[in-house]
């Protein structure tokens, strides 16, 4: 299952631009250019074990996290999607959910 926020929506109003895949017992967020570099960040779910998405177990499952994101980034080629590009002027420091 997918999901594929492309600008800020409202609700939830803490999402930033971003798509998502379940995937068994997992889900990965990927938030486009989430980090101070551009680059998309990462948050994985075990959701058998944390329904609640309280604990990102991304950095713990680099390899997961990626074979996700790769089903992710198929999914955006697959459906056209537009997808948001980087704006330098950005700061995350400063964004304030």
């Amino acid at each position: 299952i997918f999901q594929y926020f492309p600008h800020s929506p409202s609700v939830p109003n803490w999402l930033p631009p971003s798509a998502a895949v379940h995937h068994g017992h997992w889900k990965l967020i990927r938030i486009f250019h989430g980090t101070d570099a551009s680059a998309h960040r990462y948050l994985l779910f075990d959701l058998a074990s944390d329904p609640g998405e309280q604990n990102n177990v991304a950095l713990q499952h680099p390899e997961l996290t990626q074979q996700l994101d790769t089903l992710i980034e198929e999914f955006l080629t697959d459906t056209q999607a537009v997808v948001p590009i980087a704006n330098s002027a950005f700061n995350p420091n400063r964004y304030d959910p």
